[in-house]
């Protein structure tokens, strides 16, 4: 089968069609696919956030690039930019809140979470990146964005991350553990000699412990 594929334009006007064609070329000749075309500015907030399109969000920007030179001067409509990607930042955050996590919560769940809330970490720092690129030439549009988006990851909030990191190792880590030691004393019960074990990769700890367990 084919992925599914889809061409995002991140800018777009009345010419750019809504669908594209991709031609494969095989032994027994050419096929041609229609692929969807994904127009940014055909995406509201509501629309990628219920949709939950989030790889769209760094570069909804875009959306304003053609009116950067009106909001450079005007305070008030740095302001309302300002308030659309707080906006941005307070939704992201209610997919995944970062809050104070008990020392013996190392629940799957607790853990996901706060994977998640280094996947929005990251998103909005690709927010702040493509602003960057993409108002070079206007400062105070720039600093607006960016001055929402946080300057810097809280202390708090980057040693959640971090153990959320070390947690899930330990969790792979005790499972990958747990399966080798199943594996071994069911060898051991099918009567498999011990070369027979640590040939299918397991261990001599866990040697010693399945028939310590048998």
């Amino acid at each position: 089968n084919i992925p599914r594929s889809a061409v995002i334009f991140l800018r777009s006007n009345k010419n750019t069609k809504d669908e594209m064609r991709i031609v494969l070329c095989t032994e027994e000749g050419e096929i041609g696919l229609p692929v969807k075309v994904v127009k940014i500015a055909d995406y509201s907030l509501d629309d990628i956030f219920e949709k939950r399109l989030f790889m769209l969000l760094p570069f909804y920007i875009f959306n304003y690039e053609k009116r950067f030179a009106e909001f450079e001067g005007d305070k008030a409509k740095i302001n309302e930019l300002k308030e659309t990607f707080k906006s941005i930042v307070n939704r992201l955050r209610e997919y995944a809140p970062v809050k104070p996590r008990k020392d013996d919560d190392i629940s799957s769940e607790a853990i996901d979470e706060l994977i998640d809330a280094y996947a929005i970490r990251a998103i909005m720092e690709y927010i702040k990146k493509v602003t960057v690129n993409l108002a070079k030439g206007y400062p105070n549009v720039r600093k607006g964005v960016i001055s929402v988006m946080g300057g810097k990851i809280f202390a708090s909030e980057t040693r959640q991350i971090k153990e959320a990191a070390e947690l899930r190792g330990i969790d792979i880590g005790r499972q990958t553990g747990q399966n080798l030691l199943v594996k071994a004393i069911q060898m051991l019960k099918a009567n498999k000699s011990d070369e027979e074990i640590l040939a299918a990769d397991i261990d001599e700890r866990t040697l010693e412990l399945a028939k310590a367990c048998r």
